[in-house]
């Protein structure tokens, strides 16, 4: 997890998450990973994207997909993973609602 800071508006930050599809990737990294506290771990993209949950929202995760190509990734902003979740949920409840679920069902 790194702290970025906007390179035109310095007192705008965001923290980021990197996802490389390899260890190896890490290594090659152009960006500068050389913080000694950072440690490259493996772990499922979905342990990922429920981590992300528990944090705050003005977190992002960037996920490398290609190996080998660790300037191309995606950014899932933990806020819209909230939001997407939220909105899938709210379907299945409307879903539920919808259907003539008989009252004796237990």
């Amino acid at each position: 997890m790194l702290t970025l800071n906007h390179r035109t508006q310095g007192e705008t930050e965001k923290n980021v998450v990197y996802a490389f599809p390899s260890l190896k990737d890490v290594s090659s990294s152009p960006y500068d990973l050389s913080d000694p506290n950072l440690i490259a771990l493996p772990i499922p993209v979905t342990h990922i994207l429920f981590q992300m949950l528990a944090m705050d929202k003005d977190y992002s995760t960037i996920f490398f997909e290609t190996p080998g190509n660790t300037t191309i990734g995606t950014e899932v902003q933990r806020s819209e993973l909230e939001s997407l979740i939220h909105e899938y949920w709210q379907s299945q409840a409307d879903a539920v609602s919808d259907a003539n679920i008989p009252s004796d069902i237990a």
